[in-house]
């Protein structure tokens, strides 16, 4: 006998692996798993997805632009989430996705690089 994951019911496995009584228990279970999963994240993920969205708006047939850093800010770009480090010329830009960021605090602009 085993116990269902999900509902916790006994049954009898027909393999050794088995851990839910049936595809649709194993299936609900997976989907509430991932779903607590996004939950989890959403608040980065969903910053990180708007970001991406204003710069592509903002950089559509540009490599290169100077933005104020209000204008960004006020199109509602967040500077708190980036997705990775780029090092150029052993100097360290926060990134977003294929976007590099070059914020000039003296000035409070942005300068966003298109690198893909």
């Amino acid at each position: 006998m085993a116990k269902d994951l999900l509902t916790g019911e006994d049954f009898i496995p027909k393999k050794r692996t088995q851990k839910f009584a049936n595809p649709a228990n194993r299936i609900k279970y997976n989907n509430i798993k991932a779903s607590r999963e996004k939950q989890a994240v959403a608040y980065i993920d969903d910053q990180l997805k708007k970001n991406r969205r204003i710069l592509d708006r903002l950089m559509k047939g540009k490599n290169n632009e100077i933005f104020k850093q209000d204008f960004l800010e006020g199109q509602g770009y967040s500077y708190d989430v980036i997705t990775q480090i780029k090092i150029i010329d052993q100097m360290q830009y926060p990134a977003l996705y294929y976007f590099l960021i070059a914020n000039d605090s003296v000035n409070k602009t942005t300068n966003i690089i298109r690198y893909d």
